[in-house]
């Protein structure tokens, strides 16, 4: 199944550990949203706005691990989303933020670890300076 990451989850090193059976599928984006921090990165309809982020191809213990590292159903919640990959439309699943009522800052070491899956994979760092806590 596809996985669209955006937050932590497009670290290498990170998702290597978690989901070994993981299969990267490079990057992507999502229309008329926008990325957010509610101390963990975290995605909301925006219209016209765009989030990148990596997708990926994940098995059943991958998204097993993926439950419990998002703390699903109370913390964040899975969703069925369109994602634009080399000029196709891909359906894949996204955590969403079950409590989408804040904005927060992450700390710094949260941070460096999505700015370095970024980097691994070539997402836009513009997005990260974007948004606005």
């Amino acid at each position: 199944m596809k996985y669209f990451a955006y937050g932590m989850n497009t670290n290498l090193d990170s998702m290597s550990m978690r989901c070994p059976n993981a299969v990267c599928l490079g990057v992507a984006c999502v229309d008329n949203h926008r990325l957010v921090f509610r101390r963990h990165a975290d995605i909301e309809p925006a219209a016209g706005e765009q989030v990148w982020g990596v997708l990926w191809d994940i098995t059943p213990s991958d998204l097993r691990a993926l439950d419990h590292l998002e703390g699903f159903p109370e913390y964040y919640v899975r969703r069925h989303i369109m994602v634009n990959q080399n000029h196709r439309q891909v359906s894949a699943l996204v955590y969403t933020m079950t409590d989408q009522t804040y904005e927060q800052e992450p700390n710094p070491g949260y941070l460096a670890m999505v700015t370095e899956g970024y980097l691994q994979h070539g997402v836009p760092l513009q997005q990260l300076n974007t948004v606005e806590i």
